[in-house]
């Protein structure tokens, strides 16, 4: 029988920190800094079972107490990607739905932004200390269990500390399972039921093992949550889909109506057909049709992060790759591309007859495949990534930087902005000094950047969403400093930081050439989408910053984490 009790503890502890996983990575997916979300669901999650230990004491009838604990972990495992699922689309619909004019003005706004992600917080870390809270009254109510079978008042050390070592194993398997195997291969949502089921068998274990003192209500119960969960898993990707639609069309379909009736919003968010998730090794990757202004736009997220609309896509694109040629005066022949998986940069630079070398560097081997082979997106891309001149590598780019021995002239440098250290070291001093290393003496570097204008932002429309006029803040001071910095920091000394649309880049060089920042009048072929209003401001943006040791960007001392 103490065997038996062991094995419990195991699977019970299995059980509790994949909850605690599941809630920390889908709250670091919806809404970005791994460490952040990591490190407080861990901490309230702790909190909860110091306090369910606390409370277990005492406790008369622990096996009916137990079974209770069990169904409640059953209950609240099994809703836990979804509840956080549905707490986000309400949180992201109610923002949009702000940004639409029911704000007037952007102190409101953000007030409101505040106060909202403050009760988002609460609701779902709510949910974590709950689980915390139940799972601290498992093993002592397991060990005074086994104590009356063993026919012992209270258990000797030699007992009590095998339970304590068996339920660090259960905590130990459960994280090393949830990382290779029930995220990578089952997904989120599915990995919730999984494990609630697996909780459930041992809750049904308890049950068989002690019918006679079982309650009948407790028995109705478990049927009832066994039939619901079998129900679960049938209705999961339904459940999924609908949240998508909701999540990433719900706010741009309200603003679209100007007569916001609910029927209307509604059919226009689930219209459109499905959001395609596709689930990598790294990421997720999501992408949909929607209407915009009476428009199909076809729009791609990495992560629930925004990346590229079809409506838009060039202007980005096209400010990327020519006005650094533009302002450089020259067209280069040895071409890096880190980066950039959905190949539209790439078809910008097929461009210049000039490029004899061009290289390709993409982590994500799926999201490469993706841009050859979705029709939308391969059209977008007008076929680059099939295109055999380009030398495509599949790797990560901090370590091809830290390997290669090869001079290029031009870096294109096409990242995720930084909302977690994984990504924040690709904006680091140590990555900047590879760029510099691998550049020709009169080579430039070109990078999308989170940097932010005097002027602050003041465009009715920002990537589908009203934006709200905004004045330049001490943290827009912070975050630009902290990128001029560190590439000062990387030995970069001319430093260009420059606006086309909504979109800011830095280009960076220590060439010893003449560089031209007037491009009034310089209208091409190449980029049609570029007009002069475009041009004649590259020399007439005010990024205001200061170059200083503190704000450096390293691996080691991360600093840009939006």
């Amino acid at each position: 029988m103490k065997k038996n009790y062991l094995l419990l503890t195991c699977i019970l502890s299995f059980c509790s920190i994949s909850y605690e996983l599941l809630f920390a990575n889908t709250l670091a997916i919806m809404s970005g800094n791994v460490v952040l979300w990591h490190s407080l669901t861990i901490g309230i999650y702790i909190a909860g079972l110091g306090l369910g230990t606390f409370r277990s004491v005492d406790i008369i009838m622990p096996k009916k107490k137990l079974v209770r604990v069990e169904l409640l972990l059953c209950l609240i495992g099994a809703i836990s990607v979804a509840s956080i699922y549905f707490i986000t689309a309400i949180y992201e619909t109610a923002l949009s739905i702000a940004k639409a004019g029911y704000i007037a003005d952007y102190s409101s706004y953000i007030t409101l932004k505040t106060q909202l992600r403050a009760l988002y917080f609460i609701i779902c870390e709510s949910l974590v200390f709950a689980v915390g809270y139940l799972s601290g009254f498992e093993l002592p109510l397991i060990m005074a269990m086994a104590s009356t079978d063993l026919n012992q008042e209270t258990m000797d050390e030699s007992n009590e500390n095998q339970f304590i070592a068996f339920n660090y194993f259960g905590t130990l398997i459960g994280t090393l399972i949830f990382a290779y195997l029930l995220i990578p291969i089952i997904d989120a949502l599915y990995t919730s039921l999984v494990v609630a089921s697996i909780n459930l068998l041992a809750c049904l274990w308890l049950v068989l093992s002690f019918k006679a003192q079982t309650e009948k209500r407790i028995k109705v119960s478990l049927l009832i949550f066994s039939v619901l969960l079998g129900f679960s898993f049938f209705y999961a990707k339904s459940f999924e889909q609908i949240f998508l639609r909701v999540y990433y069309r719900a706010g741009t379909t309200f603003i679209d109506d100007d007569r916001h009736d609910f029927k209307t919003w509604w059919k226009k968010t689930m219209d459109k057909g499905d959001v395609v998730r596709i689930k990598t090794l790294y990421q997720y990757i999501d992408f949909f049709n929607v209407s915009w202004k009476g428009k199909d736009e076809f729009i791609l997220m990495i992560n629930t992060n925004f990346q590229f609309s079809s409506l838009n896509e060039r202007y980005y694109h096209e400010g990327f790759v020519h006005i650094p040629v533009l302002i450089t005066g020259k067209e280069p022949v040895d071409v890096l591309v880190l980066g950039a998986g959905d190949g539209l940069l790439l078809r910008e630079l097929k461009k210049y007859e000039s490029i004899k070398s061009l290289t390709h560097v993409e982590l994500d081997p799926e999201m490469h495949e993706l841009s050859k082979s979705n029709d939308v997106i391969s059209s977008l891309n007008e076929g680059a990534l099939s295109d055999p001149n380009i030398k495509t590598i599949i790797g990560d780019a901090f370590q091809f930087l830290r390997k290669s021995t090869k001079k290029y002239d031009a870096i294109f440098i096409d990242f995720p902005y930084p909302q977690d250290y994984n990504v924040s070291k690709l904006f680091s001093y140590e990555f900047y000094t590879f760029v510099r290393r691998n550049l020709t003496p009169n080579g430039y570097a070109v990078f999308d950047v989170p940097l932010r204008t005097k002027e602050g932002s003041t465009a009715s429309e920002s990537r589908r969403l009203i934006e709200l006029h905004s004045t330049f803040t001490d943290s827009d001071f912070e975050r630009n400093s902290i990128v001029m910095s560190t590439v000062s920091k990387a030995g970069f000394k001319i430093r260009i930081p420059y606006l086309v649309g909504k979109e800011t880049f830095l280009l960076i060089t220590n060439t010893n050439e003449q560089l031209n920042y007037d491009l009034l009048g310089k209208l091409s072929d190449r980029y049609p989408n570029l007009d002069n209003d475009a041009l004649s401001l590259i020399n007439r943006q005010y990024f205001p910053h200061v170059i200083e040791d503190q704000y450096v960007n390293s691996v080691f001392h991360p600093l840009l984490v939006d």
